[in-house]
């Protein structure tokens, strides 16, 4: 057996594998899971992790980290550092979190595409097609997501 597979732990709440992983994005798992290491794996309730901490133990971009720490919404609190001295930002889990907000978490609208007609007056027409995700930051918040024109006759 080799010694890095021996046994050894990470405390991840078990609320995580049994109702908010199969809701969430395969990156958000992997953030999820980084926090977790980075925290709890070392006996802290929490602790300041660089972006290129985030995007090396999960192999993403610094920008899908961005992306995805914002996607788990209310399930990580964050205290932003200073970027002024280099000083990375607090991660923990919340942990006073509400039951209605953990079953909300994953309940995010999928991509669709929604065709849009534009420059209606010309006779050669094009159609903007925007790919669409809602996804809930917070109660009050929704961003949409948007991708790249296509043209069509």
């Amino acid at each position: 057996m080799s010694e890095k597979l021996k046994p050894n732990f990470t405390p991840v709440p078990n609320v995580i594998f049994d109702k908010i992983m199969r809701t969430l994005t395969p990156g958000a798992v992997k953030v999820i899971f980084a926090i977790c290491r980075y925290t709890y794996g070392w006996g802290k309730k929490s602790d300041r992790i660089s972006l290129s901490q985030l995007s090396d133990m999960t192999g993403m971009e610094r920008k899908s980290v961005v992306r995805t720490v914002r996607q788990l919404g209310n399930l990580v609190i964050i205290r932003r550092g200073n970027p002024r001295t280099n000083q990375a930002s607090e991660y923990r889990i919340n942990v006073e979190i509400a039951d209605s907000d953990l079953v909300s978490l994953g309940h995010q609208p999928s991509v669709t595409m929604v065709p849009i007609q534009r420059n209606k007056n010309r006779t050669k027409k094009k159609t903007l097609t925007l790919p669409t995700a809602r996804v809930r930051a917070n109660p009050s918040t929704t961003v949409v997501r948007t991708g790249r024109q296509q043209g069509s006759e």
